[in-house]
């Protein structure tokens, strides 16, 4: 049922708009190929099983690794904002009094009188924690004045400024190299650091559910929510001298790394599971399947040192 060819069909027979639906008499005539021998029919089953297995096994092994993460993010940067478990070289600041706030209106449309640029928009930030000139940006296109005011540098952070919920406002990401031609689009808010404060570690404060507890208060509105120019000052974060900073930032990152890279082998096992289903499905490719009436080669060796033949 979840091959090409069956999806096919079903959305040939999907009926209806607002609510698109497949009538319960037209699902009799799907046609799909089955291999006439049980035994295949079992083994490319016990086949696709092996890798919802692997899939299975590599997600709950990232679900493992980002509670051990957020615990490791809670330990290393302060979860309750108090300073009395730190060092006396560790301060409490203003979000605002750190980092320069730039609020973004560039828009996603193209014009023939600007110049075209590449955009980074919601979804590239709430889904990273780190933005990269490897990233599929849409194109647009912006005035120079824009490219001037907009364009990420290295150690920029992201924030999503605005959200249909106040618990999922202030998402972050944090931008790893100068990228000229790609900008910060519309409902994100550029966080440029001071130079005694580093980018990454800034960005996985940001994460620490105290302070996303924070922006999720300064939050205004009815049916969606933004943050406004004073939130940023009402917020304040733990911050280390800048070396600590870089510490707590490279051993953040490692653990983020293991998980980035267990995400990206779970893709590669649903597209090779995605592939074969296509093959297997269609008949494409067969699977071999032993005669049972052929006894197996250990069997034959036994009997005949037992004597029996």
């Amino acid at each position: 049922m979840y091959s090409h060819d069956i999806k096919r069909q079903i959305y040939a027979l999907v009926v209806g708009s607002n609510y698109p639906a497949v009538n319960s008499s037209d699902v009799s005539s799907l046609k799909f190929i089955v291999p006439d021998d049980p035994a295949e029919q079992k083994a490319i089953a016990d086949l696709l099983s092996t890798w919802d297995k692997a899939i299975e096994k590599t997600e709950r092994l990232i679900q493992a690794k980002e509670k051990r993460f957020y615990a490791l993010l809670s330990k290393l940067i302060s979860d309750n904002g108090q300073l009395t478990t730190r060092k006396s070289d560790w301060k409490k600041v203003k979000l605002g009094a750190v980092c320069k706030v730039i609020t973004s209106n560039v828009d996603k449309k193209t014009s023939q009188n600007e110049t075209l640029v590449r955009l980074c928009n919601y979804m590239d930030v709430y889904r990273n924690f780190y933005i990269t000139s490897a990233m599929d940006f849409m194109e647009a296109s912006a005035t120079t004045s824009e490219i001037l005011k907009f364009h990420l540098k290295k150690n920029d952070v992201l924030l999503t400024k605005d959200s249909e919920t106040p618990d999922d406002i202030a998402n972050s990401a944090c931008v790893v190299e100068d990228m000229g031609n790609v900008l910060c689009g519309y409902h994100l808010s550029i966080l440029r650091p001071k130079a005694y404060v580093k980018g990454s570690y800034l960005n996985y404060a940001l994460h620490t559910p105290r302070i996303r507890y924070e922006f999720s208060r300064q939050a205004n509105g009815v049916t969606r929510f933004g943050l406004t120019m004073q939130a940023y000052n009402m917020v304040k974060i733990p911050l280390p001298p800048l070396e600590e900073q870089k510490q707590i930032a490279e051993t953040l990152s490692t653990a983020q790394q293991e998980i980035s890279l267990l995400k990206q082998l779970t893709e590669k096992y649903k597209t090779q599971k995605r592939g074969l289903m296509q093959k297997l499905l269609t008949g494409d490719w067969r699977v071999k399947v032993k005669d049972k009436n052929i006894p197996k080669r250990e069997n034959v060796v036994d009997k005949h040192l037992k004597g029996d033949i």
